[in-house]
Parts: structure tokens; sequence; C-alpha cells
């Protein structure tokens, strides 16, 4: 008896299918999110998924488990229109190193939380920059103060302590120009009310 996987990019409901999935049927993901009233787009599957979109995929999300049970693995695709030489060690990494993480330990931890990015990021880190010492030109995940920092920084990236150190001088620069301009108003009216202007 022949094994076989066929890999189609057409939706269940699309014509001809049932023919291919009479047997088993297996669904994965593929440019969620291409509808838009303003098509602004510049391929099918803009907008572009970063690698925390990546992680935050859940492959057996609408699945029962008797379907999950047929799944036989996944895979991170990289559609080459827009892509080259240049570009698809950035495009392809870390992706395919956070679809691996999800497709081997699932978007679940045991307890039945989801994994997080955060707790995912540490890993990645270390992922990405052997990848760098063999060549590969990976992205960075964050800047390298934040890789070495693990929990100092925000979601966008940048260090947490940073941002507070930032607001607490704008907010000293802030109050001295407040007073400095308060005193040159006041020294500005006093100077009109006895017409020194």
């Amino acid at each position: 008896m022949r094994r076989l996987i066929i890999s189609i990019w057409i939706v269940a409901e699309e014509s001809g299918s049932e023919t291919i999935l009479e047997r088993k049927a297996v669904f994965g993901w593929l440019c969620r999110e291409l509808k838009s009233s303003h098509d602004l787009r510049n391929s099918w599957c803009d907008p572009f998924k970063s690698w925390q979109k990546a992680y935050a995929f859940d492959p057996l999300a609408k699945l029962s488990s008797a379907e999950a049970s047929l799944v036989l693995g996944g895979q991170q695709l990289l559609w080459t229109e827009q892509a080259s030489p240049e570009n698809l060690d950035p495009i392809v990494w870390p992706r395919a190193a956070v679809s691996s993480e999800i497709f081997w330990t699932g978007p679940r931890h045991p307890s039945g939380q989801f994994r997080t990015v955060a707790e995912a990021l540490h890993r990645l880190h270390d992922v990405r920059f052997r990848m760098v010492q063999r060549g590969v030109s990976a992205i960075p995940l964050q800047p390298q103060w934040c890789a070495l920092r693990p929990g100092q920084c925000d979601s966008g990236g940048l260090p947490s302590t940073i941002w507070g150190f930032a607001l607490k001088k704008l907010t000293k620069v802030i109050k001295r120009y407040k007073r400095i301009a308060l005193s040159l108003t006041n020294n500005y009216l006093e100077r009109i009310r006895y017409n020194e202007l």
C-alpha cells in the first residue's frame, strides 16, 4: 500500500478537494486575515507575518482530538515571489525556528495555558546567535542589549529601564522649562504692566 502526503493550498470547501481529502484531511494555516476593504497589499499574503505571529499560531485550534491525531507535522513556508537570496535568511529565520518549537511542543503547556513569546525569547535568542555564528543572516529578535538582559525589555524591544530613565529625565526637563516659561511670561507681563516694552 502506498502512503502519500499531498499538500494542497485550497480550502476544503473549494471544488474538487473532497476527492483528494476523502480518507484523511490535514489542514494547515496559510496567510490568514487576507480580506481587506482596501486592497493596498504588496502580495496576496500581506500583511507580512512577524515571528511573534508565527509563535502564536495554534495548528490544532479548530480540530477535534480525532482530527488532531491525523496531523503528521507542520511546515514553515516561504513563498518566493517577493524573496531573493539577499533576504531569504532574514525572512525564514527566526520564523522557521519559532514554527519548529510550536510544531514540536505545541502552542500550549500541559496545563492548557498558551506558551508566550516572553518565555520563548531566551531560547530563540540562543538559536539566532548560533545561526549567525554559522553564517546564517538571521534577523535580531530584539536589540542586543535586550537579548543580554532577559526580562528587562518591553514587548517593543526597548529596555524598560531605559523607558523609566527617559521618562524621569523628560519629566524633570518639562518641569524645568515650565518654570522658565512661567518666569519669562511673568517677567514679560510685568514689563508690559510698567510700560517697559
